[in-house]
């Protein structure tokens, strides 16, 4: 369960994933202030994350209690294997979030994202780099090392993804 509430810089450290977005309930005045999906976003790539960011700027999120709704995690995400699109969407919100580069762990998360992204595509320069970023932030990152274990050839990104899934994770 998520908990009661949840600030910007909790969200901002860490995805909060109980926050599922199965649905969102919001005052009209607080859309109206907010704005829609943001369409620009990349393959529509994080757009839940971006929403509740963008919601906990203006207050916190109050977080229902009980389970209202079942999610059911397939072996395959919509996202799975669209390395690109990860990549691009997770720098357009490191553009868009200057929450998420201010935090050391929250930019360390979406680096150490971003340099799986890049190893999944064979860019192993841009991997190790990404994974420098994310690991000076957050020694702890461990997509940095999964990434890291991707461009080295030791692992396939392929693996990895499957491994993760079976867990009800992501990368």
């Amino acid at each position: 369960m998520p908990p009661d509430q949840v600030g910007l810089q909790q969200l901002v450290r860490e995805r909060v994933t109980a926050l599922h977005p199965s649905t969102f309930v919001f005052k009209r005045a607080a859309v109206v202030g907010m704005g829609l999906v943001d369409e620009k976003i990349p393959g529509s790539y994080g757009e839940d994350y971006d929403w509740l960011l963008r919601a906990a700027r203006r207050m916190p999120i109050v977080a229902v209690q009980r389970p209202l709704v079942d999610v059911f995690w397939h072996q395959q995400s919509f996202f799975a294997e669209r390395w690109q699109t990860i990549a691009d969407a997770l720098n357009y919100m490191l553009d868009k979030h200057p929450e998420l580069r201010a935090d050391p762990h929250g930019m360390a998360r979406s680096e150490g994202q971003i340099a799986f992204a890049e190893a999944a595509l064979s860019r192993r320069v841009a991997a190790y780099r990404a994974s420098s970023r994310a690991l000076r932030g957050n020694p702890m990152e461990r997509r940095a090392y999964l990434a890291l274990a991707v461009a080295s050839g030791a692992v396939s990104a392929t693996s990895i993804v499957r491994l993760t899934s079976s867990k009800g994770r992501g990368i």
